[in-house]
């Protein structure tokens, strides 16, 4: 694990630590195996396909691209609600979307990230989960110990489309990663 990653774990745990919420939630999504799979420090590498209403020629999708790490811990704390349902894993991350023409961190002091298995082989990635500006939300498919799939900027404001390609490659064993409860062991 490189210091890098290190550091995005040691972050997410003081999150965690500090964390209120409803601590009465689904600990059935928490234990799942595709949960636990999931948890742990992660690499990300973003490609663009399309930006600001325009198709971005393969030669230029190089100068294109962000990359970053991504730390995810079971959710014990987090509730859901209507429009957004509880997510399964929630943590942060450090990659810089500069590049690729916009920055969720502009409204938001500590990077976030939510995370959900969806069925065995699938997952659902946000970052920024609650700006309704600039999340940027992925879907992928589990390929051996990598994620592959789509992103995309789900923005609200005029000019925010932005979408493309990632891989993440997992960079911590898949253990699950527990945030502190008191009331368990």
């Amino acid at each position: 694990m490189t210091g890098r990653s290190r550091a995005l774990l040691t972050a997410v745990m003081a999150i965690a630590a500090g964390c209120g919420g409803d601590r009465s939630g689904s600990d059935r999504s928490a234990d799942s195996p595709e949960t636990r799979r999931l948890a742990g420090a992660w690499t990300v590498r973003l490609h663009v396909d399309r930006l600001r209403f325009e198709t971005v020629a393969p030669g230029a999708a190089l100068l294109r691209e962000a990359s970053g790490d991504v730390a995810l811990v079971v959710n014990r704390w987090l509730a859901g609600d209507p429009q957004r349902p509880r997510p399964a894993l929630y943590g942060t991350y450090d990659i810089d979307f500069r590049p690729l023409g916009f920055d969720p961190l502009i409204t938001s002091g500590v990077p976030r990230v939510e995370a959900s298995p969806r069925g065995r082989d699938s997952v659902d990635i946000v970052f920024e989960p609650e700006d309704d500006r600039q999340r940027v939300s992925m879907r992928g498919a589990w390929t051996a110990d990598s994620i592959v799939g789509r992103w995309e900027l789900d923005g609200d404001r005029i000019g925010a489309d932005a979408k493309g390609s990632f891989v993440m490659r997992g960079t911590s064993p898949h253990q699950p990663l527990r945030s502190h409860s008191p009331d368990r062991p």
